[in-house]
């Protein structure tokens, strides 16, 4: 299977790189693979690749940038690709630029204010594991659905793979993938009662225990934005902030 137009790599910030490896290595027990010294590390579980996660640097800091997750979109072209978002009516954060030996990236904001990244593999084709500990699923809150569905369809061709339907709290939930059928995405509209929340893409990372899983978040310094709750014929989530703000949700499937 072709990774072109998928999710390829999750991606953390944070203030504090040796606390926040201590959190997610004791949370969803990765273990840690620096790349860099005192720079990038990927995070690993059964020896494959889960993610990564990097320190920001002062003058992010400075510029207001918080601790985030992030998620990059495998593309042939980060240049051609950036040049289209712009015609789509994303913006550019950061023209496209080479990682030496491994890619080349760009920073995009979608028209609705949510930020991805593309990747172009030069060395590095992105996530290979599954199971527990990896990214099953990702999630797009927006303030403006539909010009964020024509934007994603147009610039990946996303579509969708199961037909709308309301979830848990009655909303309509698109769900997208590249075929009918195989969705690995899911879309819904920020409503009202859920306050000043901004566009952003959320990360699902599978777990044995949704409960368990957020009771230890605790414990460990975390907070819960989403207390553990049902999907229906799905499995039970929840939503953490790390101790250091970035936010990111666990599943636990329901056996199948």
């Amino acid at each position: 299977m072709s990774n072109l137009h998928r999710f390829i790599w999750p991606e953390v910030s944070t203030t504090d790189a040796a606390k926040s490896l201590a959190f997610y290595n004791a949370l969803l027990g990765w273990t840690d693979n620096p790349v860099m010294e005192g720079g990038y590390h990927i995070f690993q579980i059964g020896g494959k690749d889960v993610g990564g996660l990097y320190q920001l640097m002062p003058e992010q800091i400075a510029r207001g940038v918080k601790p985030h997750w992030l998620n990059y979109v495998a593309v042939e072209s980060s240049d051609a690709s950036a040049a289209k978002a712009k015609s789509l009516g994303g913006t550019v954060l950061n023209e496209p630029f080479d990682v030496p030996g491994v890619g080349r990236m760009a920073v995009i904001q979608d028209p609705a204010g949510a930020t991805f990244c593309l990747w172009q593999d030069a060395g590095y084709k992105g996530v290979p594991a599954t199971g527990m500990g990896a990214c099953g699923w990702t999630e797009l809150a927006t303030k403006d659905r539909e010009k964020s569905l024509a934007f994603y369809q147009a610039m990946f061709g996303w579509i969708r793979a199961e037909e709308g339907k309301p979830n848990q709290d009655g909303f309509d939930y698109a769900e997208l993938g590249l075929e009918k059928g195989k969705p690995f995405m899911g879309v819904y509209q920020i409503g009202p009662e859920m306050g000043p929340m901004p566009s952003a893409w959320t990360n699902y990372f599978m777990v044995e225990d949704c409960d368990a899983t957020a009771k230890r978040a605790g414990e460990l310094g975390g907070r819960l934005y989403v207390p553990p709750q049902d999907i229906p014929d799905v499995g039970r989530f929840c939503v953490i902030a790390d101790p250091f703000g970035a936010s990111f949700a666990v599943v636990q499937m329901l056996a199948r």
